[in-house]
């Protein structure tokens, strides 16, 4: 596991992107050599595109190795409703969804160039 300093680091950017997506889980951290590991579940409104949930975690991969050079970071993206959590809106039990009211103008930010800074699109 990494350090907590580091940990945090990565708590950070994550937090700092909490409003376009529904939750994050199962962070696991390690260090080989000079190599940092990174990987966690990111947990999205269900109907969010494939482009945009992707491009959500090329920015989060992004922002990690920008404070934390050498780490790799693998994120796995879920839909916030599953086989087995119905969705209370497709299920017709409310009009709304807590979980999946995040964000409907969600500011996604990307890298312009490797080595650049973020820009809003």
């Amino acid at each position: 596991s990494l350090p907590d300093e580091e940990r945090e680091i990565i708590a950070e950017v994550l937090l700092f992107h909490a409003e376009e997506f529904v939750e994050f889980h199962a962070l696991r951290t390690r260090k080989a050599g000079a190599e940092r590991h990174a990987d966690l579940h990111l947990v999205v409104a269900k109907y969010t595109s494939v482009a945009d949930v992707h491009e959500l975690c090329d920015v989060i991969e992004y922002e990690i190795n920008m404070r934390l050079k050498g780490t790799h970071v693998l994120i796995h993206a879920e839909p916030c409703s599953t086989r087995e959590v119905e969705c209370p809106v497709e299920e017709g039990l409310a009009d709304t969804c807590q979980r999946c009211q995040v964000k409907t103008e969600v500011r996604i930010r990307k890298p312009v160039a490797k080595g650049q800074k973020l820009v809003d699109k």
